[in-house]
């Protein structure tokens, strides 16, 4: 699979792998490309017919140039295209980006991301076994502030889109500038408060939730 300078390298066998490997570094190099074995890695699962699972092998077996590619263990993941990726496919914590980013560019009331909230606020008392009295706060702090850094969706789209709005209203293009105000009342939310603080920024948030969460 080849998508820009992003290369996946498929093969059933560790042999035919390599194989691909030094085929597609020898037309790299044709193109004045060096691919780099420290920015690259694998991933090897291997199957145990007699138990009739499958695992994933630990030690590097591929190389370029020379040089050891690492390999991903059971626990860690690669980035395609800036998505993690793991032995079970793309990683879930993926979906909120995707999902944060039509949230901030479409037209999405408060009311709608307040009803999204209370359903991920169920989904995690009943799947952690809280009592249903568990403060949001906890729920929506940080884990450096012993939380559980589930953001709270309303309050994090709401910030997203008043630094988006800011951004394109200072931007050095005037015609950047200009298609802001057509876009201002789409990304135009009342800002979060906390601790009766009216929050500019996400930093700022996170700073105030935290205290609170304390």
């Amino acid at each position: 699979m080849l998508y820009a300078d992003d290369t996946v390298l498929l093969a059933d066998s560790l042999e035919k792998l390599q194989i691909q490997l030094n085929r597609f570094i020898e037309s790299a190099v044709k193109v004045g490309l060096l691919p780099n074995a420290l920015k690259s890695c694998t991933l090897n699962i291997q199957t145990n017919p007699g138990r009739k699972e499958f695992f994933v092998a630990k030690e590097p077996f591929a190389t370029m140039n020379g040089v050891k590619v690492p390999t991903v263990s059971v626990g860690a993941a690669y980035k395609y295209l800036g998505l993690k990726v793991t032995h079970e496919g793309y990683a879930q914590s993926d979906v909120l980006g995707d999902y944060q980013y039509q949230l901030t560019r479409g037209r999405y009331s408060k009311g709608y991301l307040s009803s999204i909230n209370r359903e991920v606020e169920k989904f995690v008392r009943s799947n952690l076994g809280l009592f249903h009295d568990t403060t949001k706060s906890f729920i929506n702090a940080a884990i450096a502030s012993s939380g559980l850094g589930i953001k709270n969706l309303e309050d994090q789209i709401t910030l997203l889109r008043v630094e988006r709005r800011g951004k394109l209203e200072s931007s050095p293009y005037p015609s950047v500038r200009l298609a802001s105000t057509s876009v201002r009342k789409m990304l135009s939310l009342k800002s979060p408060t906390v601790n009766g603080v009216e929050c500019k920024s996400q930093s700022q948030y996170s700073s105030l939730k935290g205290k609170g969460a304390l």
